[in-house]
């Protein structure tokens, strides 16, 4: 990240590298994964980490600035075996002759990402990295007008905005398997990746709060409770937590009743070993984000040494 100019400073890099710990992430949530497959998913990881420090983290930022840097890597976020919509390709166009930080990063990642995936697979991985860039103009949007989103509508920005569609989707790639196109596109699947990403949202929520809370971002599920329910901490917590429950105890119902789902799809048992592998990788980012989370040093307050 450093040598492509988007972490800049003295020390910035091994700040950035000692607070986040996305390789520790990465060997946690994809502990299947060995050499270069396993840099690819810290890599993956340390850009999200990067947007989300300078795209929605504390500073100001001129107006329509992170508009137009989603803009520009949204408009590279196409399948590589695919054709590029007509309204973005002028601009994809410009940005290959011309790439800027982000997107010189996230173009290398993208096209080795791609490497070997079906066209079903990028096309999927696409609309799922493309969704997860929008929430980053709507949650500035949101910051700078001091909108307080209501519970509902929080959770449903933050089931996208945890990013955990677009990087399970890292799974298969990085795991040497890919899933077939009419399981991903079931009803129970696209239920049990959105639950895991329930998840994974509630547990990062719970321990960014004082974090969040500094950077007066009202992107944080105890923080509207709080507002809305005018909670205390300790009750806007235990409320957390109660969904928190509800929601893992869903997904793992869902996660039980995967064989009698897929019973009706005649698979082949490479089909079946691929979707054994994925739901696994799901239990997998659960228990790896949830263990990262609470040994993290990212949520922690700067001190006034270190301020």
């Amino acid at each position: 990240m450093g040598d492509a100019g988007l972490v800049n400073g003295p020390g910035a890099l091994e700040a950035f590298l000692r607070t986040v710990d996305h390789i520790g992430l990465a060997a946690l949530t994809y502990p299947y994964a060995a050499g270069r497959s396993l840099d690819l998913a810290a890599d993956t990881l340390g850009l999200a980490f990067v947007m989300d420090d300078q795209l929605s983290g504390p500073g100001e930022r001129a107006p329509g600035l992170v508009a137009r840097i989603i803009e520009d890597v949204t408009a590279v976020t196409t399948p590589v075996q695919g054709t590029t919509s007509a309204p973005a390709a002028p601009v994809r166009s410009r940005l290959l002759r011309r790439p800027t930080p982000f997107v010189r990063v996230w173009l290398r990642l993208w096209r080795e990402l791609c490497e070997g995936m079906s066209p079903d697979w990028q096309a999927r991985s696409a609309r799922n990295w493309t969704d997860f860039f929008a929430t980053f103009p709507v949650e500035d949007h949101n910051h700078r007008n001091g909108i307080y989103l209501d519970i509902d509508r929080y959770r449903a920005l933050r089931r996208i905005s945890v990013g955990v569609e677009p990087l399970i989707d890292v799974a298969e790639r990085v795991g040497g398997f890919e899933v077939p196109a009419r399981v991903q596109d079931s009803a129970w699947m696209r239920r049990l990746r959105s639950t895991a990403s329930d998840v994974i949202a509630v547990v990062n929520d719970v321990h960014g709060v004082e974090r969040e809370e500094s950077h007066r971002d009202a992107h944080n599920l105890v923080l509207l409770l709080e507002h809305h329910g005018r909670l205390r901490r300790d009750e806007a917590i235990d409320e957390a937590v109660r969904m928190f429950d509800r929601q893992l105890a869903e997904f793992i119902s869902l996660y039980e009743q995967v064989p009698r789902l897929c019973a009706p799809l005649d698979l082949t048992g490479r089909e079946r070993d691929a979707v054994e592998r994925f739901t696994e990788a799901l239990c997998l980012w659960i228990s790896g984000s949830y263990t990262w989370s609470v040994g993290t040093n990212r949520y922690a307050l700067p001190t006034a040494q270190s301020a």
